[in-house]
């Protein structure tokens, strides 16, 4: 990724988060790094440099957690800003070097909230490989926060550009037209992030939907299952995950404590995250037509948290043509249980 670093004319002057902010959006830029440069006289000679040093970030309208805050700090942390009369030639590129690690982190955390995953990941990753090799070896707590704040960063963004590569796969209606080699990169993606940042769920649940599209369902379930155990409590998308990959193997039991786990948490509420799972439900049925079970939680899914009378329509398709297989009967089961209490209360609006 490529970007330019410009200086205000000398006539123009920073002196308020307002003020950088005005420039930016006029200018058309991202960052702003500005402050107070004095210049002091001592025995060594004179020094000039920030003697106070700010930085603003113009990005769109999103809630930023305080802890971003307190990171974004970090990025200063015991970085030389000053240039010393003595050593004036190789302070000026140690000074230009730290802000420009200054500039890099906060454009990257800027494209982050953005959700410029790609560009993100194009400029995170070549920072985070040089701070790799600047970091002293005993560092203070603060460089390593800020050095492990950049890594998770990183891991975060890969992630995440291949998650918007497949939402635009889900959204056609093509999840399973995703050719083998993208798969294979999206995997190779991921587990690098992994590498970098194990203790994200976001990783595992995408690992997840790729190894399934790539047929390997018990490693699927692995990752889905690793997602649930480190993810927060109130969140569903792994119970639904792996509700999904129970029903695709025929295990009823598993499915439905799965569905009814997820149910009882906060986040399965959430509109966005239903309409893809119950989107990735109906291309796989239309997939496998075989596997009639899947009929029962898209409407498991429909019942609790969209249309009553959808779901009556997927149970009765599962009823109307129910498996064979004696290890599929309980789906049928739970379908015409679940379609008994929907035609025995009012309907649905």
């Amino acid at each position: 990724v490529r970007f330019s670093i410009k200086r205000l004319p000398p006539n123009i002057s920073i002196d308020s988060a307002e003020d950088a902010a005005t420039i930016l959006r006029n200018a058309k830029a991202v960052v702003a790094i500005w402050g107070l440069v004095e210049q002091q006289q001592g025995d060594d000679g004179k020094t000039t440099g920030f003697s106070k040093i700010s930085a603003t970030i113009v990005h769109r309208p999103a809630k930023i957690h305080p802890l971003r805050h307190q990171l974004i700090s970090y990025t200063f942390a015991e970085r030389q800003l000053c240039v010393r009369e003595r050593t004036q030639i190789t302070d000026q590129k140690i000074v230009a070097q730290n802000i420009g690690i200054v500039v890099r982190n906060l454009l990257g955390v800027a494209l982050l909230i953005n959700r410029n995953h790609l560009m993100a990941a194009n400029v995170l990753g070549p920072l985070y490989y040089d701070i790799q090799q600047q970091i002293p070896s005993k560092p203070s707590v603060p460089v390593q926060r800020f050095r492990l704040q950049v890594q998770c960063d990183y891991a975060y963004s890969l992630t995440m550009a291949t998650g918007d590569e497949y939402i635009q796969w889900l959204s056609k209606g093509k999840i399973y037209e995703i050719p083998s080699a993208t798969l294979d990169k999206w995997i190779k993606n991921v587990r690098q992030a992994i590498t970098l940042d194990p203790q994200n769920p976001v990783h595992y649940n995408l690992l997840a939907i790729y190894l399934y599209l790539s047929g390997d369902i018990p490693s699927a379930i692995k990752a889905e299952e690793k997602a649930d155990r480190i993810g927060p409590r109130d969140s569903a998308i792994a119970n639904f995950g792996l509700a999904f990959l129970y029903a695709f193997i025929g295990d009823l039991k598993q499915s439905r404590d799965q569905y009814r786990l997820g149910m009882a948490k906060k986040t399965s509420y959430d509109p966005e995250m239903v309409n893809q799972c119950l989107t990735f439900m109906e291309q796989a049925i239309k997939k496998y037509p075989e596997k009639k079970q899947l009929h029962f939680g898209i409407g498991n899914l429909l019942y609790h948290r969209k249309s009553i009378g959808m779901a009556k329509n997927e149970f009765e398709k599962l009823l109307s043509d129910p498996p064979r297989a004696p290890e599929l009967q309980g789906f049928v089961e739970e379908a015409r249980r679940q379609l008994k209490l929907i035609n025995s209360a009012p309907e649905d609006e």
